[in-house]
């Protein structure tokens, strides 16, 4: 394949580290030992032909790079962008005051999809970016006549490290398939507008995390995708054990890869009566990965303690609140999600 790998992250080597990468520093000091994802890209690549270009610059105004590499990206079968911020933009002691992409990221991301070819946008941060208008890429015809759509696809790899480049590579080549879900909420660009920076109560409105945001994310708290494709079916739950719920569900592979999947737990205070204090949307309480080659099913468990359903007062204190609880079993899509209900009967409230 002709892969092309462009953008400001695209040939960086430190820029791929966290603010606390001290004990990841090459001997010597410097950063030639940190692989870039351009080179990931092409040891993933074997037998095809990979190039890459800056383009633009994490945060300035300079163009002089953008021709040269749109020309590159133009003659490719399929873009990979890599953009995002490093710690000239947030580090210990600086924030951002924006969470779009600095410098001139967003028009030429612009610029690259109008190209018209298959790209996978990744993004390397520390904290969340609003890309609000590359969630979708422009309307495409295909690149050739009666041939397919070009694909289009986001992958937030955060600061991928050392190896992240090799590991970038290998995963959208489909060498390995080990995609995680999102730890953060990816919030629209309105959002700074919408919430102080030094409003730390998270439950006021428009709220913070996904526990008590209001609005509608970017991309939602524990969203994510793989190569293959997983279902969930058959989930029950016991109180088998004394103090504990026993939550167990079927997991199958219904893709043609082998792969991993994270399913996730949240509890809901479904129906506890009137409190004196804000309660979350939903908490997790419980994750786990598991390994599944194509084509096969497990039965999976997950031991939930009566901690779990607690939650916490005007005062810190954790609380278990008799009534109506709710289990939500999830792999990140909130349309297609599993919930149970869990009468807490009315023997007393619990203090952590």
């Amino acid at each position: 394949s002709r892969v092309s790998v462009i953008g400001p992250q695209a040939i960086s080597r430190s820029g791929l580290l966290s603010d606390y990468a001290a004990d990841q520093q090459c001997f010597g000091g410097d950063d030639h030992c940190i692989g870039t994802i351009a080179e990931g890209i092409a040891a993933a690549n074997a037998g095809g032909s990979t190039v890459s270009a800056q383009g633009v610059e994490v945060n300035s105004k300079k163009t002089d790079g953008i021709e040269e590499a749109l020309n590159i990206a133009a003659g490719a079968d399929v873009i990979v962008l890599a953009l995002g911020n490093d710690k000239s933009i947030e580090h210990e002691g600086q924030d951002r005051i924006d969470t779009a992409l600095p410098g001139l990221q967003l028009s030429f991301a612009k610029q690259v999809l109008a190209l018209n070819r298959t790209t996978v946008l990744v993004l390397t941060n520390g904290g969340a970016l609003a890309i609000d208008e590359l969630i979708e890429r422009p309307s495409a015809g295909p690149v050739r006549p009666g041939g397919p759509k070009p694909g289009y696809a986001i992958v937030d790899a955060f600061n991928p490290a050392v190896q992240g480049g090799r590991a970038i590579g290998a995963s959208l080549f489909g060498l390995e398939n080990r995609w995680g879900k999102l730890p953060i909420t990816m919030y629209p660009h309105s959002y700074i507008k919408e919430q102080s920076m030094v409003n730390y109560d998270m439950s006021i409105a428009p709220g913070r995390t996904y526990r008590y945001y209001q609005g509608k994310p970017l991309f939602h708290f524990g969203f994510g995708l793989s190569l293959t494709q997983f279902s969930l079916s058959d989930c029950a739950y016991s109180a088998a054990l004394p103090g504990h719920h026993m939550l167990a569900c079927k997991l199958a592979n219904v893709g043609l890869l082998e792969g991993d999947e994270v399913v996730q737990i949240y509890h809901v205070a479904q129906d506890i009566g009137q409190v004196d204090h804000p309660l979350p949307k939903r908490s997790l309480v419980d994750f786990e990965r598991f390994r599944l080659p194509a084509g096969t099913s497990i039965n999976i468990t997950f031991r939930i303690p009566m901690d779990a359903f607690k939650v916490v007062n005007k005062d810190g204190a954790r609380l278990l609140y008799p009534g109506k609880h709710r289990l939500v079993v999830s792999r990140g899509d909130i349309e297609d999600e599993t919930s149970m209900d869990v009468v807490i009967p009315s023997i007393g409230v619990y203090f952590v």
